[in-house]
């Protein structure tokens, strides 16, 4: 999708829950911010901030189970992980939110594709809009292609999203691949 296109779908998105909520810290943080494009992580994460409070108000669907492997528990696992956590936000957004991330925009990458493709797509998400979502999904020309939308969740990872992604992966892909 169009990362521009997404990020003002979803300000707007964010600001009206705001208004519909009465809600004057939301309202006046998300005016003085105003509309993206944005220049600066500090200003995403106002948005963010935001953001996460009304995901959190309309996604229902029961949250992924987060367990850590033994593995890569230890300190300095972690730490190689905040490290690298940082290096491909620096790398990917950029401090003045300019990296390539922002300049995606798939549908000018092109609709054509030789293989086939799925999308799976939180009802609820407010930062990867399930609207533009689609729109692209419908531009798309593939020998086989399927969308689905998962009811009440948002952005971050549900259990009814995961487990929908290992039965779209063994009854649909699994069966496409060449023995």
């Amino acid at each position: 999708m169009n990362w521009q296109k997404n990020d003002a779908a979803s300000y707007a998105r964010v600001f009206e829950m705001a208004h519909a909520a009465g809600n004057p810290s939301a309202i006046s943080a998300l005016t003085a911010l105003g509309p993206p494009p944005w220049h600066a992580v500090k200003q995403w994460h106002v948005f963010r901030r935001w953001e996460s409070v009304y995901q959190s108000k309309v996604a229902t669907a029961p949250p992924a189970s987060e367990s850590l492997s033994p593995e890569y528990a230890s300190p300095a696992e972690q730490a190689l992980y905040e490290a690298a956590d940082d290096f491909s936000f620096l790398y990917l957004w950029g401090v003045t939110l300019s990296g390539p991330i922002t300049h995606t925009d798939l549908p000018a990458l092109g609709t054509s594709f030789a293989v086939p493709i799925f999308i799976i797509q939180g009802q609820k998400d407010l930062t990867a809009t399930p609207e533009l979502a689609k729109a692209y999904f419908d531009s798309i020309k593939a020998p086989y292609k399927r969308f689905y939308l998962v009811p009440g969740t948002g952005h971050e990872p549900s259990a009814p999203e995961l487990n929908l992604v290992l039965k779209v992966l063994t009854e649909r892909v699994r069966p496409m691949i060449p023995n």
